[in-house]
Order: structure tokens, then sequence, then C-alpha cells
């Protein structure tokens, strides 16, 4: 069944970053695409190859490019603990802390594991806000920065403009060029 939100409005939340400070997220208003996810847990195996994947997808010139793409990763844990987190492993994206489970809420995410654990989701917006695919797994967690990366780059490619009709031209035939 598909997500809730799925080609509908992303929300606007506002949780507190890795330094405390209260960080809103309007999708849309940058102008560029979002990747939004949520993690279990913060510092756990799965949920640290995932994040750590996203922050190696951050270079100049990829879909992931901070120019390109805004990037944010949640948590439920608590302020200290994703900036402990995100100093020991140079992420270089914004983390937020849904410790009250808001933005959770907001963007309809459920349990995973059957009601055993949060759920690990990741969500990539459009340009003007609207959620256009979501990755629901737990298991998978590096299958969600592939899954973000593909569906960037997909929309990156119908962003683009199409390039106008010229006219064609036939070019002279070629000169036979002579045996051996």
């Amino acid at each position: 069944m598909p997500h809730p939100l799925l080609n509908k409005p992303a929300p606007t939340i506002t949780c507190p970053n890795a330094d405390g400070e209260d960080f809103t997220f309007t999708p849309g208003a940058s102008g560029k695409p979002a990747v939004v996810f949520f993690v279990p847990s913060v510092g756990t195996y799965g949920c640290s190859r995932e994040m750590c994947g996203f922050r190696d997808q951050l270079v100049d010139g990829s879909a992931f490019s901070d120019k390109a793409v805004d990037l944010i990763g949640l948590g439920p844990n608590p302020v200290k603990d994703i900036k402990t987190w995100v100093t020991d492993n140079n992420i270089n994206y914004t983390v937020l802390s849904d410790e009250k489970g808001e933005a959770r809420k907001a963007f309809q995410c459920g349990k995973g594991l059957m009601g055993l654990s949060e759920g690990r989701i990741s969500f990539v917006i459009d340009n003007k806000g609207i959620v256009r695919d979501v990755m629901d797994s737990v298991i998978n967690y590096n299958g969600h920065v592939k899954f973000a990366l593909k569906t960037i780059e997909k929309l990156n490619g119908e962003s683009k403009p199409v390039a106008e009709a010229t006219p064609t031209t036939t070019a002279p035939p070629a000169e036979p060029t002579p045996s051996s």
C-alpha cells in the first residue's frame, strides 16, 4: 500500500538540531529537492551505516551535493546523543532530534519490525515540496541511500529543460577510402 503522503505536500517540521537550536524544514522553500529520512536510533550499527552512507554521497557534482539537495536525517535520540554521534562521525548535513516524535507523526511514519522498532523511512521531496517517493524498510539500511540517489537523479532529469528542436542537416556523403 502506498504511503499516505505520496504525491502530496510534505509537512513543515521544526526539531532541535545537533547544537540544540530549533531547525525548521519547509519543503520546497529552498527551491531544491530534499531527502528527509528517519532512523530507528542514531548510533546503532544499521543507522550509522545508513547515515554515513548519506554523508559519503555529499560530494561536489553528485546528485546529493549540498548545492543540489537538502538532506535531513532524524532520530528519536536526545540532542546530546545526536551531537556526540554527528561530531564523532563527521556528519556534514542536518541531523535533527525528534525525541518527542512530532516529525515522525507529521510524516506519518509507522513502526518497523512488527512494532518492535521505530521505522526506517526515507522521503524524496521535489523542489515544490511534494513527496515523490517513499522507502520504508528497517532491515535494508544500505538501500535507503541508493533509493534516494536514484530518485533524486530521476527528479533532476525531469526538471532539465527540453532542448529546442533544431532543423536537421544532412552531411555530405563520406569520401570513399582506398582499399589496401
